[in-house]
């Protein structure tokens, strides 16, 4: 990516910066980390507001993606902000804090990567990531409902997900590209 994309992924780079800070193990750092991740997301989606469109290497941003990125930027705060009180009436949970926040920056960061990557086949990818991250913060309370839940969520997105790379693959088929530019 060139330079001239980096204003435009700024969200993604505070989210990627917030996971791997948050597995640091110092108490509290997590939290901090994740937060101050979370404001920088939703700073740079504000950002993002008054650049121009833009397709640079992976990134694609007009209009609609701007719309989305500040919305998942402010739904990632919101979790965060919750997360420090949810956290500590969880009796056992799957794992630590830390990881916690981990998977809570990842899946944003793959969301917001869904709704700026440039091509269709890296939109799947960005996806199914989230899939990934979501199902383990799903069940975190680590118990018989969460897991059940859990693996609920993974078997019908995962349905899902087949047949939207059915139709990448007819899109692609059509029309020989995955560009969203083109």
């Amino acid at each position: 990516m060139s330079l001239l994309g980096l204003p435009y992924s700024i969200p993604m780079l505070a989210s990627l910066i917030g996971a791997l800070l948050s597995i640091i193990p110092v108490l509290f750092l997590e939290e901090i980390v994740s937060a101050a991740a979370a404001t920088a997301a939703v700073v740079g989606s504000v950002v993002l507001f008054f650049l121009p469109d833009a397709s640079t290497g992976f990134i694609y941003v007009d209009g609609l993606t701007r719309i989305m990125d500040l919305t998942v930027s402010l739904i990632y705060l919101g979790a965060v902000v919750y997360s420090i009180t949810y956290l500590k009436h969880i009796e056992n949970p799957l794992f630590q804090k830390r990881f916690y926040y981990f998977l809570m920056n990842a899946f944003a960061l793959t969301m917001l990567f869904s709704v700026s990557a440039s091509n269709l086949g890296l939109v799947w990818v960005g996806i199914e990531a989230t899939t990934v991250t979501s199902a383990l913060l799903v069940a975190t309370e680590n118990d018989d409902a969460t897991i059940e839940a859990a693996w609920r969520y993974v078997i019908i997105v995962s349905s899902g997900l087949v047949l939207s790379l059915l139709a990448i693959v007819f899109l692609y088929a059509a029309g020989r590209t995955l560009e969203l530019s083109s």
